[in-house]
């Protein structure tokens, strides 16, 4: 045919007619999925996230549970909740709570409704904790700060702390619950739940010494360890002369090589080297040495520990590791192992200023040493 230039201008303008169309219904599909993508993902979640969710939905009656639940499962009807009290953050955020008991003790529970630590007796942190009126600032296991001005004071040991040390006390303290939050879905807290509880014990009881002027907890538990040596396996590992009911002699021996002259923070290995310098000064080297490994919270660090109890063998716990704050050295003279909805493990241990069946939570457990021989 020949060729139509009206023709084809009107089938070039149909062509741009229909392009504009398309390409309108095309932008409005867009925007439509656009729209849903949005909606969708405002309700899909993470498995982490909804954990999470399920964590921050803990209310005070669901961890009010949880310590009636861990007193029962321990105690029957002999302790009772008396009240309790909110233990904060560094700008005043509740971080945990202190439950106290009746006739003494006390339970610290976090907010994953998580037992901290605990205890049934009148021990030096239950009467720090019950006579407290200001707000108690938490640092994790036997760490209680008040604060006036810019000053942290250790309410158990009455030490002025920098605010930077005890702000990083109670950061790590809170990193710890974190991270605890991410790892597990929420337990049934009921207290009518039963808890399945299996214990072992040492023979025999700890010495009480309290000679700990603050920072040196790691020669005072070593000093318990090499003593409970004397008073249940053999008595020639500490000479009578330095069997004293205060401990300070023994303390004052290791102390130089533990945690240093004038005394600063330990860490496991110092106490290794203070112990192993102590035999050889005792001259039963070949007979007796230390050593020190990390821990945490799972079996193979409980059924390690429970090995040692299990041998009439007490350790030595670091349950914070940072040299520059609040380390604190326990000694564990035995584990406990509860099923409740989850796995939790504990370490009964004497806290160097007293007193001893301190529960503590392996979550807080981060080196331990002890005696090989």
């Amino acid at each position: 045919r020949p060729y139509n230039v009206k023709s084809y201008a009107f089938l070039f303008m149909c062509i741009k007619i229909l392009e504009v169309k398309i390409m309108n219904n095309f932008r409005k599909l867009l925007s439509c999925i656009i729209v849903l993508c949005l909606v969708l993902s405002a309700t899909i979640v993470p498995a982490g996230a909804v954990n999470l969710q399920k964590q921050a939905e803990i209310s005070i009656a669901e961890i009010s549970d949880r310590a009636q639940s861990f007193i029962t499962a321990r105690k029957g009807n002999a302790f009772n909740i008396e009240r309790y009290k909110e233990l904060v953050d560094e700008y005043g955020s509740v971080i945990a709570y202190c439950y106290f008991l009746e006739p003494a003790g006390y339970i610290i529970i976090d907010t994953n409704a998580e037992v901290t630590e605990a205890a049934f007796e009148n021990t030096a942190s239950y009467r720090a904790l019950v006579s407290q009126n200001d707000e108690i600032y938490y640092g994790g296991p036997l760490n209680y700060f008040t604060k006036e001005s810019q000053e942290y004071n250790d309410i158990v040991t009455n030490e002025k702390m920098q605010k930077d040390a005890a702000v990083e006390c109670i950061k790590n303290f809170d990193e710890t619950v974190r991270l605890a939050k991410q790892e597990k879905a929420v337990s049934n807290f009921a207290a009518e739940t039963r808890s399945t509880i299996t214990t072992n014990k040492l023979p025999g009881t700890l010495r009480k010494y309290s000679y700990n002027t603050g920072v040196i907890c790691g020669s005072t538990a070593a000093a318990i360890m090499l003593m409970y040596y004397r008073d249940n396996i053999d008595s020639w590992v500490v000479p009578s002369w330095h069997d004293t009911a205060t401990g300070e002699s023994l303390i004052e021996l290791i102390r130089p090589q533990i945690n240093g002259d004038p005394p600063q923070g330990a860490v496991c290995s110092d106490v290794v080297r203070g112990l192993n310098y102590y035999f050889r000064w005792r001259g039963i080297s070949n007979k007796y040495s230390s050593k020190w490994t990390s821990g945490g919270v799972n079996e193979t660090t409980y059924n390690a520990i429970k090995s040692l109890i299990n041998s009439k063998r007490p350790a030595e716990i670091l349950i914070n590791q940072h040299p520059t704050y609040k380390n604190h050295f326990v000694v564990a003279h035995g584990v406990e192992k509860e099923i409740h909805g989850s796995t939790y493990y504990f370490v009964y241990a004497g806290d160097g200023w007293g007193s001893n069946d301190i529960l503590i939570s392996f979550r807080y457990l981060r080196q331990y040493a002890y005696i090989v021989g």
